[in-house]
């Protein structure tokens, strides 16, 4: 039975490069949701959607338990928007892949029929921001992600508080943190120690030099604690922006790998360290620690503990035609 709408639909467009936080984001935006809303995946990864909200998986949805529902993208996006409409959502936000153009992805859900386009948030991860823009075949892409947006927000700012801090003298907390920039641990705060954290620095210094030159207006996103209000799914920040030329896309491949049983984490670390091509490693597998799952890019390696039923392999994205070199204790 069709559903009616008087209003147009709000669409919530997730963007920035790969490791940026975008999964994180939405699942802070399912658990604080007030009224349901459909998540599209457009990620070459796999969502890793918290297993305490799932209560169905059925082909490629998966059902929550709050009433949102995560799907899978389809060929025909169109259609994909016209049935979640018909389903009674009255809200929907789209995570784009790590590679993908902002400008395209405004233009094709601005016109989608009976939605509008909320905004499309971009995210950027901080401690990889030098990197990335010194990076000949990455910087022009990651900038134009920037200057698509309508919101950009600063991810991991505790991570660069508690190096700016430890340079100034001001903690000494015994600590293994490295400068963002080069260090391979990421940091998962609970609010208070946040909140602790982000207390001893100004606001303002925590945002990098370079992403406030970009866009003046970006601001910093504390990695717990409630969502800014202009995150909501129902918040419209929409403009229109015009880019002069196409983002250039560097070429990106991805593959499912399957690490033997009982794997060391530390030889799966050294083997993404040796392929600095490797853009992106996130899934579940079952390690010498049990089964875990592993979220890594060039600027961190990440493990915690997953609720998953098995292994469902390492998805892998990296930059060239070339697949990454492997050897069999890690990729089999």
């Amino acid at each position: 039975m069709m559903t009616e709408h008087s209003e147009l639909i709000p669409i919530t467009v997730i963007a920035g490069y790969l490791g940026a936080g975008k999964t994180t984001l939405i699942n802070r935006m399912l658990h604080a949701a007030r009224s349901p809303f459909a998540v599209i995946v457009n990620d070459l990864g796999e969502l890793a959607v918290d297993v305490n909200l799932i209560s169905e998986r059925r082909g490629d949805i998966v059902s929550l338990t709050n009433g949102c529902a995560c799907c899978q993208i389809s060929q025909d996006l169109a259609a994909q928007l016209s049935n979640l409409r018909d389903a009674g959502f009255d809200a929907v936000v789209l995570e784009a892949s790590g590679v993908a153009r902002a400008s395209a992805l405004r233009q094709v859900t601005s016109q989608a029929e009976g939605y509008t386009l909320a905004k499309v948030v971009t995210l950027v991860d901080g401690t990889a921001l030098d990197r990335l823009l010194n990076d000949r075949y990455l910087a022009d892409l990651v900038k134009a992600q920037i200057e698509a947006a309508d919101l950009v927000y600063q991810t991991k700012v505790e991570a660069r508080a508690l190096w700016q801090q430890r340079r100034s003298g001001e903690d000494r907390t015994p600590s293994t943190v490295a400068e963002p920039e080069v260090g391979q641990q990421t940091l998962i705060f609970s609010q208070s120690d946040s909140d602790s954290v982000l207390r001893r620095s100004e606001a303002e210094s925590l945002l990098h030099p370079v992403l406030q030159r970009i866009a003046p207006s970006a601001k910093h996103l504390p990695s717990a604690g409630e969502l800014p209000e202009n995150l909501a799914v129902r918040f419209v920040a929409a403009l229109e922006v015009a880019l002069e030329k196409p983002e250039p896309v560097p070429q990106f491949n991805h593959r499912v790998v399957y690490p033997r049983k009982g794997l060391d984490l530390s030889d799966l670390e050294a083997f993404i360290r040796r392929n600095p091509q490797i853009e992106r490693a996130k899934g579940w597998i079952d390690s010498s620690e049990g089964v875990v799952l592993v979220q890594a890019t060039r600027s961190f390696f990440n493990v915690s503990r997953s609720e998953a039923p098995k292994p469902s392999g390492l998805q892998l994205i990296w930059r060239g035609a070339e697949p990454p070199l492997g050897d069999e204790c890690v990729l089999i």
